[in-house]
């Protein structure tokens, strides 16, 4: 019992060295995670946590979270047992902790990992991949991005949060870019400085890195159509705060791309005969993430 409280401490004392203080108090708390798929395990990590957690047997360089190879070596090295890391693991994912991307840096904003990005069998799935491989080569060195390619930086450091077709990404964490058309200057800014869950990139990636995602983005977002959402209802079309102004059947205006950051707070837009029509849960959303002018109305279509 003395060692498994002594190795649990390794643990904590690993994560807070390799970039922040993870509260893993409830670990384990709602189930122990047994018999996981990890081929499963493995390709929902690729897609919901490899853009901010660098893992080797994923494939994934993301630096916003803790490198979990650095985080689980030495515990593993001592003896922490897989079934107990997959546990933590869990307890992470069920009740995330809390950190800053650069503690002493006004710039850059704290990045908050979400709870839950997978559940049930699927959060066993990824528990279990990331217990049997994190650390299992010893302490990884990350490489660094060099490339002035934007879609090469796109797909390093943003394609895990993000959707873009131009990119071959399908990230859910943060806005979907088919569905926003931020000119140069905005997504460039948005770049440096970050917001919501989005770190800031302004020291991670040089001046001429920034510009050329930036410039990626802005050409290359922006291509939605509602044939990507034949599926839904008939009438009801998701669209992200923030993003509209550029299509003339969207009732929601705003001209600060930092509206993208309510994220999943969705607006619907319903077609009731020939009549557009926005549907909000909030009145108050718009104004709660620094969006002045936005204002919500209705049009009718063409």
């Amino acid at each position: 019992m003395k060692r498994h409280r002594e190795t649990r401490s390794n643990v904590l004392r690993t994560l807070t060295l390799v970039g922040g203080v993870l509260l893993l108090a409830g670990c384990g708390a709602g189930g122990v995670v047994r018999h996981g798929d990890q081929s499963n395990g493995r390709k929902l990590f690729i897609q919901q946590c490899g853009g901010c957690h660098t893992l080797a047997a994923a494939g994934t360089q993301g630096n916003v979270g803790p490198n979990l190879d650095d985080a689980f070596a030495e515990p593993r090295k001592e003896g922490f047992k897989e079934s107990s890391i997959a546990d933590i693991v869990a307890g992470q994912i069920r009740a995330p902790g809390q950190y800053s991307t650069k503690a002493n840096d006004p710039n850059y904003l704290g990045a908050n990992m979400p709870a839950h990005l997978v559940t049930g069998t699927n959060l066993n799935d990824v528990a279990e991949f990331v217990a049997a491989n994190a650390g299992a080569q010893g302490f990884a060195e990350q490489t660094a991005v060099t490339s002035t390619n934007g879609k090469v930086i796109f797909k390093t450091k943003c394609g895990g949060c993000h959707t873009l077709a131009a990119a071959g990404t399908s990230g859910t964490q943060g806005p979907n870019l088919d569905q926003l058309k931020p000119p140069f200057a905005v997504a460039k800014a948005q770049v440096e400085h970050g917001g919501g869950i989005m770190p800031a990139f302004k020291g991670t990636l040089t001046d001429a890195q920034i510009a050329a995602v930036a410039r990626f983005v802005s050409s290359s977002a922006g291509k939605w159509t509602p044939a990507r959402f034949k599926r839904r209802p008939r009438g009801h079309f998701p669209v992200f705060s923030g993003s509209c102004s550029s299509r003339s059947s969207t009732a929601v205006r705003c001209s600060s791309y930092r509206c993208a950051q309510t994220m999943l707070r969705r607006t619907v837009i319903s077609t009731p005969g020939r009549s557009w029509r926005s549907q909000t849960r909030r009145a108050a959303t718009a104004a709660s993430h620094r969006c002045p002018t936005a204002r919500v109305g209705s049009r009718r279509s063409s």
